[in-house]
């Protein structure tokens, strides 16, 4: 079975996992990890106990908040692992794409996702033209 986790400093992947059920309903398969939100700051402990609670036929996606943070660099330590895929730079975009083509397998479907997901950012002043200095 492929999973997801949404892993991040603080509440992120909470909220970014509201906002996911919002468009696409609940998602079974979709868990969250909110770091340093109690009072244990060590995540080491927590990471490995969900690393070691997969099955091996199961397939992990985890989405990191940022590349080089705390959070993304615990997963880090997982990459040996056949059956876990790391991304960092989470958004909803790219959680959407992912969620919505289960028939690729993982080395295909991570970097169509990716890039289709960073085409979505846009700096949306420059859609109506120049920026003039007065607007900032």
């Amino acid at each position: 079975m492929r999973k997801f986790l949404l892993a991040s400093h603080g509440t992120l992947a909470r909220g970014m996992y509201d906002s996911l059920r919002i468009i696409c309903g609940e998602q079974p398969n979709v868990d969250v990890f909110c770091a340093y939100v109690g009072e244990e700051d060590d995540i080491s402990d927590r990471v490995r106990a969900l690393l070691d609670a997969l099955s091996p036929r199961d397939e992990l996606i985890v989405l990191t908040d940022l590349f080089g943070g705390s959070v993304n660099n615990e997963f880090m330590r997982y990459l040996h692992l056949p059956n876990c895929a790391l991304v960092a730079g989470m958004n909803l975009a790219l959680l959407i794409e992912l969620l919505h083509h289960p028939e690729l397998a993982v080395p295909e479907l991570v970097p169509m996702a990716v890039e289709l997901a960073g085409g979505g950012i846009r700096w949306c002043n420059r859609l109506q033209g120049p920026a003039r200095e007065d607007e900032f």
